[in-house]
């Protein structure tokens, strides 16, 4: 698998620099074109070496999220059980899933990589980070947190650290569901709501303190960490 994974990188690296050949980023280039070319490029390579139609796909996604998107980044941030995406220099990414740590097997080309996709991430977020000023926390569209520490702090390569929220926020009746709360409970908590009472809520990094202002259940509702 480790063997696959490094021939499938390699390949990606040589297709990528003929499809940047094809490409004119002088003008304006929309995904369509980008798909066009990464189709041309590929079905020329599937002429010259037998690549499988699944390895073809692959490519194609691979190409495109390297191209236009977050790279290898984007397959963490589209899976919605990923919790958490912490990077410690370009050869150490660790995920959490389903309130467990994983490290994930894939890995940044370079350095300079890394810090071009935390430059693309940051960005949006209308943030900066430099060596000047090499910590910054932002917050992304998708209310998804991410910290970034750059070198000389970090000495051991770029630190990215992305925080994700779920799709659809932990309603109350799923806490109930999960035996995480009593029934008497969440009644009393829903009163509390209703009255407009502060409530203050606190709990280890990870357990979900942010969840409920992502719920419309508590929105004008004031809620301290």
């Amino acid at each position: 698998m480790e063997r696959y994974r490094e021939r499938m990188d390699e390949r990606k690296e040589l297709l990528k620099k003929e499809i940047v050949k094809k490409l004119s980023f002088s003008k304006q280039i929309d995904d369509q074109q980008v798909y066009a070319v990464l189709d041309e490029v590929i079905t020329e390579a599937g002429r010259r070496e037998y690549i499988s139609l699944e390895d073809k796909q692959t490519l194609r996604k691979e190409l495109f999220n390297s191209l236009r998107r977050f790279d290898i980044l984007q397959e963490l941030l589209d899976d919605d059980e990923i919790t958490e995406i912490m990077i410690n220099g370009p050869e150490h990414i660790f995920i959490e899933k389903k309130g467990c740590l994983y490290p994930w097997n894939r890995k940044f080309e370079s350095k300079e990589r890394l810090e071009d996709i935390i430059q693309q991430i940051v960005s949006k977020a209308n943030r900066s980070v430099n060596e000047a000023h090499p910590i910054v926390d932002a917050r992304l569209e998708d209310g998804s947190r991410i910290h970034v520490v750059l070198p000389p702090v970090a000495v051991n390569g770029p630190i990215l650290t992305i925080r994700k929220f779920p799709s659809k926020p932990i309603s109350m009746e799923d806490l109930i569901r999960y035996q995480s709360i009593t029934g008497e409970a969440a009644e009393f908590l829903r009163k509390l709501v209703i009255s407009r009472y502060n409530i203050f809520i606190s709990g280890g990094t990870g357990s979900g303190k942010m969840h409920p202002q992502m719920s419309t259940q508590y929105r004008d509702t004031k809620v301290g960490f």
